[in-house]
């Protein structure tokens, strides 16, 4: 009775285990305005059953007066703006731009989250639409214009599947090296006469008819030297 409960535990544990990935479909957002010393809601990634990621289309919590104005002073301060993907109990995902590029851009953000092989979020990069910042005085005369709320973009980097052209011929050339060094290692043991007669033989050939002309010129310049002594 208790092996045939163990066994049951242990079979809902396995269940439980490949079920949890499939079943979580959303992930919450938060973002800190106060240089990442607390964190506050911003929206939730969605996973429906198609596998694509997409942002919450509820609206996002809006930013007051005097939360722009703490966002300012952070900016001030050379601080961050920080934002993070909770993707379990006890983990998550975080990115951070400085404060006063998130005023720059008018609260206007880009999040790129890459994804592992099944899918499951592994890196989060955030981007403001303008890098530099405004001048020291210029965020505080338009902290009231500024938006509300912190628009969210959101862009997903998959694994690529498959080799490029320029990786297969490189892989290529790695195995056309590896196969002439083996056979280097291999070793030849035929003869050395056997090895380079390609060479030695035509050689051998130019050696004998240089021969014969040197001998025949020879010759010739013995009779002639005979010829003159008469």
């Amino acid at each position: 009775m208790f092996l045939c409960s163990l066994l049951c535990y242990i079979w809902s544990y396995v269940l439980l285990m490949s079920y949890s990935w499939a079943s979580l479909t959303t992930f919450n957002v938060e973002h800190s305005i106060d240089g990442g010393h607390t964190f506050q809601p911003l929206t939730q990634l969605v996973h429906p059953s198609n596998g694509v990621f997409t942002l919450s289309s509820d609206v996002s919590p809006t930013l007051s007066l005097a939360d722009r104005e703490k966002l300012l002073k952070v900016a001030k301060a050379n601080g961050l703006y920080s934002i993070r993907v909770i993707t379990t109990a006890t983990d998550y995902l975080e990115s951070t731009v400085f404060a006063c590029q998130l005023l720059s851009s008018n609260m206007q953000l880009n999040l790129l989250l890459s994804l592992n092989d099944e899918g499951f979020p592994i890196a989060l990069h955030a981007t403001p639409l303008k890098y530099e910042c405004l001048s020291e005085h210029s965020p505080s005369g338009h902290i009231e214009t500024l938006r509300s709320d912190i628009a969210v973009s959101l862009g997903l980097q998959k694994p690529v599947v498959g080799s490029s052209p320029e990786t297969i011929r490189y892989l290529q050339r790695l195995e056309k090296q590896r196969e002439e060094m083996a056979r280097v290692e291999k070793g030849d043991n035929r003869s050395f006469f056997a090895k380079y007669w390609t060479y030695i033989l035509p050689a051998a050939i130019l050696f004998v008819v240089f021969s014969g002309i040197q001998e025949a010129s020879s010759s010739n310049a013995a009779t002639g030297g005979g010829g003159g002594g008469r």
